[in-house]
């Protein structure tokens, strides 16, 4: 590391990098000191936000530091947040990615989304709004009550800041960071009104329904005509070509969407409204993972069943 060759420091970054990904090696790294009695994790800290390191070992360091931080362990001793934020609101470009891989990691500690979220718009407001590990972040941040309530203040009359245009995304971090994030939300089945409405509107009309039930319809769903004529219009359309989501996990998440929308009267009935029950017969008959398909039944008994706004518990 001290070495005055930068081909020799690189050589060691890099070794270093491919240490940190095993738990024991990590948990070693954690508590080294360099000469001078110098903590290791300080050492790379300092080097990956200095430019005026050779951007290389900034790489390398930055390598270290994401390897080291998936480890709940070592993550405990990084401060590195609010360097991450200055970095990506200051100078951008390439370390950017790497500073929001880096917060990614942290943010699944409480310690880290309590040093995140006050300087969330300042980042935001530099990054490109693309930027998957974004969405990683903001469902992070949703996982604690203090961070979806400062969500739900941050919404206003606007849908998208949840991330429900994302749901289809390419990128997987992105689609299951939007789609976490929306689960975690739906928590607050005192808000479901609220998203309700914004449904209603011409802005966000069926979005929330059509883009989690797009997820699970595909070109093998069996829909006779009446399927096709009440559903949501984007599922009728999409399903003739979309793939269904390929991911075991997100899949689930979309049925327990649903399954939370099933706790007040509200989504129950919005989820009558907009027909769904066709996408979750057909998907059921499709899927082979047994939790996935036990959550769908959950879903289509509580749609199905006769029903009224009492029915709804007092704490709901």
């Amino acid at each position: 590391m001290d070495d005055p060759k930068e081909e020799v420091r690189l050589l060691v970054l890099q070794h270093l990098a491919g240490l940190a990904l095993d738990e024991a090696s990590a948990l070693q790294m954690g508590q080294a000191r360099l000469s001078g009695n110098r903590p290791l994790l300080a050492c790379l800290q300092l080097m990956a936000v200095d430019v005026r390191q050779p951007p290389l070992l900034r790489q390398e360091a930055f390598n270290c530091l994401i390897n080291l931080s998936s480890h709940p362990t070592v993550a405990s001793s990084l401060q590195s947040v609010e360097a991450c934020v200055g970095m990506i609101c200051d100078e951008g470009g390439a370390f950017a990615e790497r500073a929001l891989m880096l917060l990614s990691n942290l943010s699944k500690l409480e310690s880290g989304r309590t040093a995140l979220w006050p300087h969330w718009d300042r980042m935001v407001a530099q990054v490109n709004g693309d930027e998957p590990y974004l969405a990683s972040l903001l469902a992070d941040l949703t996982a604690d009550a203090w961070g979806r309530d400062w969500l739900w203040a941050k919404l206003g009359d606007r849908l998208y800041p949840l991330g429900v245009d994302r749901l289809a995304d390419a990128s997987l971090i992105r689609r299951g960071g939007a789609l976490t994030a929306l689960y975690n939300c739906l928590h607050d089945t005192g808000q479901h009104a609220r998203l309700l409405a914004f449904e209603e509107g011409d802005e966000g009309a069926g979005r929330l329904v059509a883009q989690l039930g797009g997820r699970l319809a595909c070109p093998q769903s069996q829909f006779d005509a009446d399927d096709l004529d009440r559903m949501p219009l984007e599922i009728s359309l999409e399903s003739r070509h979309q793939p269904v989501e390929s991911d075991l996990l997100l899949r689930l998440r979309v049925v327990e969407c649903f399954l939370l929308l099933c706790s007040t009267w509200l989504g129950r009935e919005h989820l009558r409204k907009q027909y769904i029950y066709p996408v979750l017969r057909e998907w059921h008959k499709l899927e082979t993972d047994e939790e996935i398909k036990q959550t769908t039944e959950k879903v289509v008994e509580m749609i199905i069943r006769d029903d009224c706004p009492e029915a709804d518990t007092p704490e709901q």
